[in-house]
């Protein structure tokens, strides 16, 4: 081991003055800062490409609920409907969403199913598909009033935003 790198270093020396081993030394070195650097700005604008989280359109399943009975299987509904969300980030998308159903973290199912990037939205809704209030649902347990469990299921998507050659 000891003679391949006598003879290793022979080689690289090959009658070589120290000023101009310095300098190969240097070369190889400055290489090395510039292919470092080319990778760094490289991660950096990997890193700041322009994503977005969006939602898609939502596919909406109701059925009637009733409070003494459970959920109606032979009411049972379901479709799409237009609402769609877009955020720079995961949680401003899950923020807007909350805010826009009016509901709290427990009414989020996220993965739904174990399906990456579900989320299902649980609400309770009266007959023209609005949020239930606290008194509707009050007049639902008193089997005064119906109402439907409505599920919203989106499936949320990281995205690129990037101009494409066509």
């Amino acid at each position: 081991m000891l003679r391949n790198r006598k003879a290793e270093k022979a080689q690289f020396n090959n009658g070589r003055s120290k000023e101009e081993l310095e300098l190969v030394i240097k070369i190889q070195a400055d290489k090395l800062h510039c292919r470092n650097m080319q990778i760094k700005d490289l991660k950096a604008k990997l890193n700041s490409q322009d994503y977005t989280w969006e939602s898609g359109q939502a596919f909406k399943f109701i059925e009637e609920d009733v409070y003494s009975k459970g959920c109606l299987p032979e009411t049972a509904q379901n479709f799409s409907v237009d609402i769609t969300f877009t955020n720079k980030s995961k949680k401003g998308l899950l923020a807007a969403i909350k805010n826009s159903f009016d509901v709290k973290d427990d009414a989020l199912i996220l993965n739904s199913c174990e399906e990456d990037g579900r989320l299902d939205i649980s609400v309770m809704e009266d007959e023209g598909g609005y949020q239930a209030t606290p008194q509707d649902i009050a007049s639902w347990k008193k089997g005064k009033r119906r109402l439907w469990s409505s599920i919203y299921t989106y499936n949320i998507n990281k995205v690129n935003k990037q101009i494409v050659k066509i």
